[in-house]
C-alpha cells in the first residue's frame, strides 16, 4: 500500500501506539522501507538498513532519532515491532520509542518532542517511501523498496484517546 494521504491513514501523531510487521528477509539480506509516514520535512520510518532493523524519527529536520538492532536480521521470518509511548497526552509531547525484533527489545530512545500535527502533504506507505525520504541516509536509494516480503502490518493503539479533535487543535495552536 502506498501513497495513502496522512489524513486518510490511521491517526498516529502524538498518540501511544505500536506497529507490528511480520517480514521475511531474503537470502541476500534485507534492505528497504517496511512502513513510513511523512518525509523530509517530518515523519518516521521503519526499515532495514544494512540488514539491521531501524526506526528513524524526523522532527522537522531539526532533531532526528534512531533505534536500531545491533545485528543484521538473518534470512527468514522475523517480527518487527515499534512502540511509541508519549509521556503525556498532548500534541508534540516527549515520547519513548522501543524497537523489538522477534519479541526481544533491540533498542530504545527518548524523543524530546514529537511532530504535533500532520507531517504536511506526505503519505503513509508500506513497502517503500514514496514522496520524499523520511531518513536522509536512504535518500539516494530512491523509493527504497523493501526487498523481502511483508506479511502484513498491524497498528494498535495503547488506549483510546479521549481527546476530541477540537481539543487537540486547541492544544496544538497554543504550543510555542
Amino acid at each position: 500500500m502506498i501513497r495513502l494521504p496522512e489524513g486518510s491513514a490511521p491517526k498516529l501523531v502524538s498518540i501511544a501506539h505500536s506497529i507490528t510487521a511480520p517480514v521475511e528477509v531474503p537470502e541476500e539480506g534485507g534492505e528497504g522501507v517496511i512502513i513510513c509516514l511523512g518525509g523530509e520535512a517530518a515523519g518516521w520510518s521503519l526499515f532495514l538498513w544494512e540488514g539491521k532493523a531501524r526506526y528513524h524519527y524526523n522532527f522537522f529536520g531539526i532533531e532526528r532519532y534512531d533505534v536500531m538492532s545491533a545485528e543484521a536480521l538473518s534470512p527468514g521470518k522475523h517480527e518487527l515491532k515499534v512502540e511509541l509511548i508519549p509521556e503525556v497526552s498532548a500534541p508534540g509531547a516527549p515520547a519513548n520509542v522501543r524497537l523489538y525484533v522477534d519479541g526481544d527489545l533491540a533498542d530504545e530512545v527518548h524523543i524530546k518532542r514529537q511532530v504535533p500535527q500532520r507531517c504536511g502533504t506526505e503519505t503513509l506507505d508500506i513497502g517503500m517511501d514514496c514522496v520524499s525520504s523520511v531518513c536522509d541516509e536512504y535518500h539516494h536509494h530512491g523509493l527504497f523498496p523493501f526487498n523481502g516480503t511483508i506479511d502484513h502490518v498491524t497498528i494498535e493503539y495503547a488506549e483510546k484517546d479521549k481527546t476530541t479533535g477540537m481539543e487537540r487543535l486547541e492544544m496544538a495552536t497554543k504550543m510555542d
